[in-house]
């Protein structure tokens, strides 16, 4: 077990003695923190009390009170236990059409420091998130179908399409193939 210098420790904010440090933090804040955080998981229950496709797991961060949500009439949503984001306005967008599904596994971060996370699937399609993923500031786009494996890293500014999103002209009509990323890959822009 590592050990910290008690005089580097409190240079850095942290205090206390023994092998659990922890960070110097009020009363105050802590019980403000919690209260916030309890209404967040009001709003959450609430959300998901309007919208029957929508499934938050009780474990997963009660941050996603601040992302922002459009489920169709259909659409399917499942936030498995344990997936992250930041507390940021804008920060996490997902849209989902009419009888499409999006389904993020457990152990999931949607990294929103860098950029927004945006999830868009369109009518029918199906977007599924393998565990201990890593989504930093990156847009997926769906039609069709992206299945994404496990332990995934998509970087910022990373756009992964199953379309072309239109047609381009007359003779060249819009693509829409399946895309599948195996597991343990990295995906940069």
């Amino acid at each position: 077990r590592a050990r910290l210098d008690p005089a580097a420790s409190r240079a850095v904010g942290f205090g206390g003695s023994g092998s659990a440090c922890r960070p110097l933090v009020s009363l105050a804040t802590r019980l403000r923190l919690k209260a916030i955080q309890r209404l967040d998981r009001r709003r959450l229950r609430r959300l998901a009390a309007h919208h029957p496709g929508l499934s938050i797991d009780p474990d997963a961060s009660s941050n996603f009170a601040s992302a922002h949500f459009a489920l169709a009439p259909g659409a399917r949503l499942s936030l498995g236990p344990r997936v992250y984001t930041e507390r940021r306005a804008g920060g996490v967008h997902i849209s989902v059409a009419e009888g499409a599904s999006v389904e993020i596994g457990a152990d999931t971060w949607l990294r929103s420091d860098l950029g927004p996370v945006i999830l868009f699937a369109f009518p029918g399609a199906r977007i599924r998130i393998g565990r201990d993923g890593f989504l930093n500031g990156c847009h997926l786009s769906c039609k069709s179908a992206l299945d994404i494996g496990e332990r995934v890293w998509i970087g910022p500014g990373s756009r992964v399409f199953d379309a072309d999103q239109h047609d381009l002209d007359a003779e060249r009509r819009q693509r829409i193939e399946p895309v599948v990323i195996g597991s343990h890959c990295w995906i940069a822009a």
